[in-house]
C-alpha cells in the first residue's frame, strides 16, 4: 500500500517542473518554491517532501511535516547546510534535503 501511495504521489503535478526543483523554477504557483531559496528570517508553510519512502521518514523524524511552519534561522552561501526552525526545534539540515522540501511563502 505505502509503495502504490509513494508512486501515487511521486506522480502528481505539484507547480515545480521535473528536474528543476533545486532551482525553484516555478509554473503555476508563483509562491512556492523549494526551502533552499528562502533567506534567513523567511517564514513558509511545508507543502510537500519530494523523496522516496525513506527520505520522507528521516524528514518526518526531524519535524519536518507536510502542513507545519518552518523558519529559516541561517542560511550557508555555496551548499551550505540550512538551520531551520519548527515549532520550538532547531535542526540543521544539508542542502540535499533542503532542495527536496517544498514551501509556500
Amino acid at each position: 500500500m505505502l509503495h502504490k501511495k509513494f508512486h501515487q504521489r511521486k506522480s502528481e503535478h505539484h507547480g515545480i517542473h521535473k528536474g528543476q526543483m533545486g532551482q525553484g523554477k516555478e509554473c503555476h504557483h508563483s509562491n512556492r518554491v523549494t526551502l533552499q531559496n528562502l533567506k534567513a528570517g523567511d517564514t513558509a508553510e511545508i507543502i510537500r517532501l519530494h523523496g522516496g519512502p525513506n527520505f520522507i521518514d528521516k524528514a518526518e523524524s526531524l519535524g519536518l511535516r507536510e502542513g507545519l511552519n518552518i523558519k529559516v534561522i541561517s542560511a550557508q552561501i555555496l551548499r551550505g547546510p540550512l538551520t531551520v526552525q519548527v515549532g520550538q526545534t532547531r535542526i540543521a539540515i544539508g542542502h540535499g534535503m533542503a532542495y527536496r522540501v517544498e514551501v509556500k511563502r
